[in-house]
């Protein structure tokens, strides 16, 4: 049975974009490294901007490894450079009885790899991308993202020949990757 925590984000002065966009990999890139459950984290903002992400471990054994993983590593780095870890306890909502936050609704996808895939594409030919980073069939869709936010993106080769799929998500001209992944 996995084990729930509530992670506390205290933004550092105009850097709450930056923690926002980097909370949204942060579930993502645990799930691909087998330490948390593969479901949408829940994401709010407390009165004094601090944000809150809670999500669901796989066991104490992840969160152990959690602490020995250098790709977890280097992410919590990157957190710790714009923003300030915080204890729920010091959250003033926290002391209510029901603690109200403003929801923040990131609709992140998982991120399938970290290197663009590699597809001889055929000139004419449809293709559908897979959005949600679940599919099986990465890079395209295999009906995983059914219930969620996502949907596949249809896309037809100009030409034929070798195109490089994204496979993080992340990329700003999908389907094809456009080097986000060096950034995660």
């Amino acid at each position: 049975m996995g084990i729930m925590v509530i992670a506390c984000y205290r933004p550092k002065p105009g850097k709450e974009a930056e923690v926002i966009a980097l909370t949204k990999t942060h579930v993502p890139i645990l799930v691909r490294e087998g330490l948390a459950e593969n479901r949408p984290p829940l994401v709010g903002r407390a009165g004094d901007g601090a944000i809150l992400e809670a999500f669901v471990w796989k066991s104490r054994e992840a969160i152990a490894a959690a602490h020995q993983n250098p790709t977890v590593g280097a992410l919590w780095a990157k957190f710790a450079e714009i923003a300030d870890f915080a204890m729920l306890k010091d959250i003033a909502e926290a002391a209510s009885l029901f603690a109200e936050f403003e929801w923040l609704k990131l609709d992140a996808p998982l991120v399938a790899g970290t290197a663009p895939i590699p597809v001889e594409v055929e000139a004419g030919k449809t293709y559908f991308w897979c959005a949600c980073g679940q599919s099986k069939s990465q890079p395209f869709c295999d009906g995983s993202h059914k219930g969620s936010v996502f949907s596949p993106l249809k896309w037809t080769a100009p030409d034929s020949k070798r195109v490089f799929f994204c496979a993080c998500k992340q990329t700003k001209g999908a389907p094809l990757c456009d080097g986000s992944h060096k950034g995660l």
